[in-house]
C-alpha cells in the first residue's frame, strides 16, 4: 500500500507528515520529496490532518545528506554488540566445558578400571603369598613331626580279631557276675530288653624298641570286675603283653544295632595311650571298635522280637550274619612343639 504525504509548512524541521491513509506502515529508506524515511510506527493523532484520531502513523525523515538524531538512536549501540559477543563466547565456553567434562569422565572411568585391575592383581598376589606361606608352614610342621617320629619307639598295639565265644550275660550288673550264654539261648523283646550281654576280647602289646616303654590302658577286665583306669603296662625292649577286656550293652541296644548298625556301649571299649613325656615329643592314642554286626539277630522271621546268637541256624529265608570282630578303629598322634606351654603342632592333613 502506497503512502501519500506532504511536508507541512513550518514543521518540516521536525519531519511531521500529513497522512492521507490511516493504519499504514512505513518502511525505512523510502524517499519522499528528497527526504528519506528514517523510521515508521503506528501512532495516535500525531499529524495535523489526523488530530483526534485513535490510530495513525508517525513517520520521521531526515533531510538529504544529513543523518538525524532519530536515525542514530535507532542504530544498534555498543552494549548490544558486547552482549551478543558475550553470549557467543559463553556458548563456546559451555560447549568446551561439556567436552572437557566428558573427557574427564572418560579419563576417570579408565583410571577406575585400572585401579580395579590393580586391586585384583594385588589380591591375587596376596592369595599366592598366603598359599606359599601356608605351604612353607606345612613343610616346617612336617619336618618337625618327622624329627619327633624318628625318636618314637617302635610300639605295636593290636586287637585280636576274633572275640571270645560265646558271649556272656548278666541279669544283675551290680553283682559283677557274668555267665556264658548257651548256644541255643534266646531273648524276647520287650521283656528281656534290660538284660546285659557282654563280649570279651583281647589286646596285644609289643615293644620293638631298645628302651623301656610304658603304656596306659583304660579297660574293664574280662571277669566283669570294676573298670581299671590308667593301668600301666611296662614293656622291656622286645617284650610282649596282653590284656583281656569286657564290653557290654543291653539286649534292646544290641537289637537296635542289628537293625541300624550303630551301638552305644554301656561298658566302654578299651583305650590305650602312650606318651614319651618329652617337652617336644609325641602322644599316641589307640581306639577300638567292634563290628560289623551284633552278636544276636532275629534268626526266624516267623518269630519277630525273638533274638538268638548269630551262630544259631536261621530260617530258610533269613541270612546268617558273621560274628562280631574287634579292630583298631583309629590311631591318633599328638605332636608337641612345647608341651609345657601347650603349643601343639597341627596334625597331618590339618590346615596350618
Amino acid at each position: 500500500m502506497s503512502v501519500e504525504a506532504t511536508i507541512t509548512a513550518g514543521r518540516a524541521a521536525r519531519g511531521s507528515l500529513d497522512l492521507l491513509g490511516r493504519g499504514s506502515e512505513v518502511t525505512r529508506g523510502i524517499p519522499v520529496g528528497g527526504w528519506r524515511v528514517v523510521s515508521g510506527r503506528r501512532a495516535v493523532g500525531r499529524s495535523r490532518a489526523d488530530r483526534g484520531n485513535t490510530s495513525g502513523l508517525d513517520v520521521r525523515f531526515h533531510p538529504p545528506g544529513r543523518i538525524g538524531n532519530d536515525y542514530l538512536r535507532d542504530m544498534p549501540d555498543g552494549t548490544s554488540v558486547v552482549a551478543a559477543t558475550a553470549a557467543c563466547v559463553a556458548a563456546v565456553l559451555v560447549a568446551w566445558q561439556s567436552w572437557e567434562t566428558r573427557k574427564s569422565a572418560g579419563a576417570s572411568q579408565k583410571a577406575a578400571e585400572a585401579a580395579a585391575a590393580g586391586l585384583e592383581t594385588a589380591n591375587n598376589a596376596l592369595d599366592v603369598a598366603r598359599r606359599e606361606e601356608s605351604h612353607s608352614r606345612m613343610l616346617v610342621s612336617e619336618a618337625q613331626r618327622a624329627r619327633i617320629d624318628a625318636a618314637l619307639p617302635a610300639i605295636s598295639v593290636l586287637a585280636a580279631r576274633d572275640v571270645y565265644w560265646p558271649p556272656v550275660t548278666s541279669s544283675n550288673l551290680q553283682s559283677g557276675s557274668w555267665t556264658p550264654c548257651g548256644e541255643d539261648e534266646s531273648w524276647s523283646l520287650p521283656s528281656d530288653a534290660g538284660k546285659a550281654l557282654g563280649v570279651q576280647g583281647e589286646i596285644h602289646f609289643h615293644n620293638g624298641s631298645q628302651k623301656l616303654v610304658e603304656l596306659r590302658i583304660d579297660y574293664t577286665p574280662a571277669d566283669g570286675g570294676p573298670r581299671v583306669f590308667d593301668d600301666v603296662v611296662a614293656l622291656e625292649p622286645g617284650a610282649r603283653a596282653r590284656r583281656q577286656f569286657l564290653t557290654w550293652a543291653r539286649i534292646g541296644e544290641w537289637a537296635q544295632a542289628d537293625s541300624e548298625g550303630w551301638l552305644n556301649f554301656e561298658g566302654r571299649l578299651p583305650t590305650v595311650v602312650y606318651s614319651d613325656h618329652l617337652d617336644s615329643g609325641v602322644g599316641v592314642e589307640w581306639m577300638f571298635a567292634l563290628g560289623p554286626a551284633a552278636p544276636i539277630y532275629e534268626s526266624d522271621e516267623r518269630e519277630p522280637g525273638r533274638y538268638r546268637l548269630v551262630t544259631a541256624t536261621p530260617s530258610p529265608d533269613r541270612p546268617q550274619p558273621p560274628r562280631p570282630s574287634l579292630y583298631v578303629e583309629r590311631e591318633r598322634r599328638s605332636y608337641w612343639l612345647d608341651r609345657l606351654k601347650g603349643i601343639e603342632l597341627p596334625a597331618p592333613g590339618d590346615a596350618v
